[in-house]
């Protein structure tokens, strides 16, 4: 005899809710695989021809970037007797903007910023239209950083031919200048 009360069937229907309205699911684990049509076939066929393009013009791109810039001496400009004069004036000024843009600037940079480590700030870098020379402006705690920075970049490889140009008292306390020099290096 078991201790448990005994559930009949009729008596535990109605202790469960009613279960009216509730769809059974139809749960097929081993349907029956479709094949892709026709659309997915030329979907796919798509997508490669897509990936294919992108990767000739990867390669293409790719080489265009390993390949050595045109160096500026190679661009020629036409001889002036074929040219009218304003031409002839504008192509001299846009050679003179390419010969400007041909310079190494990270050397040129590297250089007037290590003659001017310390005491001396550099407050204003202007090239001239040929590229060859350099106004600097600046201000230096004493007349003595000033000094050391003009010999600095007289000893730099680059430059040459630095000249102090105007030195006045600084609002600051120290010593405003502007100096101008030679670049030598570079093309």
């Amino acid at each position: 005899m078991s201790l448990a009360p005994s559930l009949s069937t009729e008596r535990l229907q109605k202790l469960l809710p009613a279960r009216r309205g509730i769809v059974r699911p139809a749960l097929d684990f081993e349907q029956q695989r479709r094949g892709s049509g026709v659309a997915g076939t030329v979907l796919l066929l798509v997508g490669l021809l897509a990936c294919g393009w992108v990767m000739v013009r990867f390669v293409a791109v790719s080489r265009e970037l390993a390949s050595p810039p045109i160096p500026a001496a190679a661009v020629r400009v036409a001889p002036p007797q074929a040219l009218s004069k304003a031409t002839a004036q504008r192509a001299e000024q846009a050679a003179a903007v390419v010969a400007r843009l041909a310079m190494p600037w990270d050397d040129w940079f590297r250089q007037v910023e290590g003659a001017a480590k310390g005491k001396v700030v550099l407050t204003a870098l202007q090239p001239e239209a040929d590229g060859r020379r350099v106004r600097i402006a600046g201000e230096a705690r004493r007349f003595e950083d000033l000094v050391e920075a003009m010999m600095r970049l007289e000893a730099s490889p680059g430059f040459a031919n630095v000249f102090l140009n105007e030195h006045a008292e600084a609002a600051t306390g120290g010593i405003s200048f502007v100096l101008s020099a030679d670049w030598v290096g570079g093309p």
